[in-house]
């Protein structure tokens, strides 16, 4: 059997591989197949057995999933695990609303209902709640859920009355150091966020062998938000 590419051209096949590997009649990891783009490519079917093992074939439906994905739940299908959110803690509530608008969020809820937090006024977190979160039992604040295009991971701005807070992590520590936007228009979305104020490491740089463009800004406190333009079309050599 010729190869075939991973498109929606042939829907047969998407089926027919569903049934061992990975892959299912209504779509891949909750992505509807007709999402898949032409480029992933070169997963060559012989007696309806593919080239790649399927370890393979996972990673490289993961990895353009993770570089495109911004309105889809993501199932981590060992555990049935879905995206939620991602917590920002924040100094000042109303500023950092403002600066992830620039970048495209709008309020989704304004609060945090299981942690009894809202945005309006400042209130304590139910005493078990903060333990396990680890925050200090009688901890205050505020709160608003933004989201991007109606998609997830949702992100929570969260306020908190404590002062012994530190500051945010940069890209050389470890942990959790940046979140990451993907961008059409890396350069434009550049030039349009400098014009409101929003302040970036470095102008946007061409990456390894021009596969990306990257440029990371920095929200009112200080949080990485990595900004990416991805060139998928250049990608075949590390895909399969």
């Amino acid at each position: 059997m010729p190869v075939s590419p991973l498109n929606n051209e042939e829907p047969a096949l998407y089926r027919n591989l569903g049934k061992t590997h990975f892959l299912e009649s209504d779509g891949v990891y909750g992505l509807p197949l007709n999402r898949l783009p032409c480029s992933l490519q070169k997963i060559a079917v012989t007696d309806n057995e593919p080239r790649l093992d399927r370890i393979q074939i996972a990673a490289n439906i993961a990895l353009w999933i993770v570089l495109h994905s911004t309105s889809y739940q993501i199932k981590v299908m060992a555990m049935g695990l879905n995206w939620g959110h991602i917590n920002i803690n924040v100094s000042n509530l109303e500023a950092s609303i403002s600066f992830y608008e620039k970048l495209g969020f709008q309020s989704f809820l304004p609060g945090i209902p299981y942690l009894n937090l809202s945005r309006d006024s400042e209130a304590a977190v139910p005493d078990d709640a903060a333990r396990s979160l680890g925050l200090s039992v009688g901890s205050r604040g505020r709160a608003c859920i933004m989201q991007l295009d109606n998609g997830f991971p949702k992100i929570d701005l969260t306020e908190l009355s404590e002062n012994n807070q530190h500051e945010p992590l940069s890209n050389q520590d470890l942990g959790l150091v940046r979140i990451c936007l993907v961008s059409e228009d890396l350069a434009g979305d550049y030039e349009a966020l400098r014009s409101q104020g929003v302040r970036f490491l470095h102008p946007p740089t061409v990456c390894h062998e021009r596969l990306a463009d990257v440029a990371v800004c920095v929200d009112p406190d200080g949080a990485l938000i990595e900004i990416l333009q991805v060139y998928l079309d250049r990608w075949g050599p590390f895909l399969g």
